[in-house]
């Protein structure tokens, strides 16, 4: 999820954030165009939590096929927001509030592409309505490129905001994500990982926005939750969890 968005069929309201690109969780690195001085990724991959009570746990069984082994987890990116051309990131989603009065619930594609070097074009399919932004890599740093609607739309001629550094400080904070609340193991449908949690809440009454995306290093934003309120009435409520995802070999 490195930035994902709140749209209707009717309006295309803005991506915050990954995972999710990006975010969207929302989401320097190597690898994927550009940059020097790369911090190599951990060698990680998403684990099931193991049981606090092993005597609760069910005996195994055996197995009616010793022949088939289970398949590996998919490797995480070499990049440290999952910029990689040809990555596919999948989300499930869940809509509701006044926006959304019958509720939506779906699963939204986010793409990645190398523009040019060192520049990464991020797309997301919701509702077929494919749209998205651009990412600047410069050494150990992403910056915000400007957005896009149609293949025609270039990336912005400057650098318009700091989207991530690699690797995080718990003191970094941007205006996408807000700031740091705390590193915690989360699990989505795509797996289990210890993520980085960043909180954000704006309020102009009687309006009021509130932000939570987690962030894992070398994959991008697994879990966006959004909360748009007016007075006491909930106007938008979005949630979005990282189902799969797959970078190139």
């Amino acid at each position: 999820i490195i930035s994902l968005s709140k749209r209707n069929s009717q309006q295309r309201l803005l991506f915050i954030s990954f995972f999710l690109i990006i975010g969207i969780s929302l989401l320097a690195g190597c690898g994927g165009g550009g940059g020097g001085g790369n911090i190599q990724p951990p060698l990680m991959s998403p684990t099931p939590i193991p049981s606090t009570n092993p005597d609760l746990s069910p005996s195994p069984q055996p197995s009616s096929s010793p022949d088939v082994s289970p398949s590996p987890s998919p490797r995480l990116s070499t990049d440290y927001m999952g910029l990689e051309d040809g990555a596919i990131l999948i989300y499930n989603y869940s809509l509701a509030g006044t926006r959304y009065p019958h509720g939506a619930r779906g699963t939204m594609p986010m793409t990645v592409e190398e523009y040019q070097p060192g520049i990464f074009k991020v797309g997301y399919d919701l509702f077929g309505d494919i749209d998205g932004h651009y990412i600047e890599k410069e050494g150990n740093s992403y910056y915000i490129r400007g957005d896009w609607e149609t293949d025609e739309d270039p990336p912005s001629s400057h650098r318009e905001k700091l989207l991530c550094i690699n690797p995080l400080t718990e003191d970094f904070e941007n205006d996408r994500w807000g700031s740091f609340e705390k590193k915690e193991i989360i699990t989505v449908p795509a797996g289990t990982f210890e993520a980085w949690k960043f909180s954000k809440r704006e309020e102009s009454a009687p309006e009021l926005e509130m932000l939570e995306i987690w962030f894992v290093p070398y994959l991008g934003e697994i879990k966006v939750i959004e909360i748009d309120k007016s007075g006491e009435t909930v106007t938008y409520n979005g949630e979005f969890e990282l189902a799969s995802y797959s970078f190139v070999p």
